[in-house]
């Protein structure tokens, strides 16, 4: 279901029950871990790492009205390799929200690496599921496109600032795409303290949690995880605490 999540209340430890509980997952008591496995608590926003500023708020609920308006930034990776998909989705949901508009993760235009057909977003889609909104829903658009790499990110800010009054813009990234670049750029810089407050000034966090913002796994993904062997407890923010080895064919 794409239906919203309700923001979510804050978890308590006033039981010794818990308290047990939280002392076996070595989480701290007073964020313990919800012991349902449902997608609400586990993923979204808002968790304590990850505050849901007024920004984020009126972001997610100005984007059905946007993607009805058709204005809409498409997410095109020129990359297939899902680290790097992954990797340019926060600065995709980033640029969508200091433009103002609805994010479309779905690309509308073929994209290639090395030959090969970009299917990335599809791929990412059967597992995925928008937590506040619809990110995958397909759109066919006469867009304007901003490419976004190192160098030139805060310049596509000040390109896409000026496209304001086009309906459709698409974002073609490739691998090095990230929300820190965008944020060199002064004027973008302040138009993000203005939207997402103290998180716009957490690098370490922000990435983290603009993938939050509009990535939940899907009740297939959630089946396949409980069907792994030795699944690794949650922590006390909701993500699993594992150490995950990617091996890259190819690779040097």
């Amino acid at each position: 279901s794409a239906k919203p999540l309700p923001p979510l209340p804050p978890l308590t430890c006033n039981s010794s029950a818990a308290a047990r509980a939280t002392l076996r997952s070595g989480c701290r008591c007073s964020h313990t871990p919800p012991a349902s496995t449902e997608i609400a608590p586990r993923y979204g926003l808002p968790t304590e790492p990850c505050p849901l500023s007024v920004g984020l708020q009126r972001y997610a609920a100005r984007h059905p009205k946007l993607l009805a308006e058709g204005r809409v930034l498409i997410h095109c990776s020129r990359s297939g390799a899902v680290g790097n998909y992954v990797r340019s989705v926060p600065a995709a949901v980033l640029m969508a929200i200091l433009l103002d508009r609805a994010l479309v993760l779905r690309c509308d235009r073929p994209q290639r690496d090395g030959g090969r057909p970009v299917r990335t977003d599809r791929t990412l889609a059967a597992f995925f599921r928008g937590p506040h909104f619809d990110p995958w829903r397909e759109i066919k658009a006469n867009a304007s496109t901003l490419v976004l790499h190192k160098g030139v990110l805060g310049d596509a800010f000040d390109a896409g600032a000026a496209l304001d009054r086009v309906a459709a813009v698409r974002l073609s990234t490739n691998t090095d795409a990230e929300p820190s670049a965008i944020l060199a750029n002064p004027r973008a810089a302040r138009a993000a303290a203005a939207a997402l407050g103290e998180l716009a000034r957490r690098p370490e966090r922000l990435m983290g949690c603009l993938l939050r913002l509009v990535l939940a796994p899907t009740p297939r993904l959630e089946r396949l995880e409980r069907a792994l062997p030795h699944v690794a407890p949650l922590s006390a923010y909701g993500l699993r605490r594992a150490v995950v080895a990617h091996v890259r064919l190819g690779g040097v």
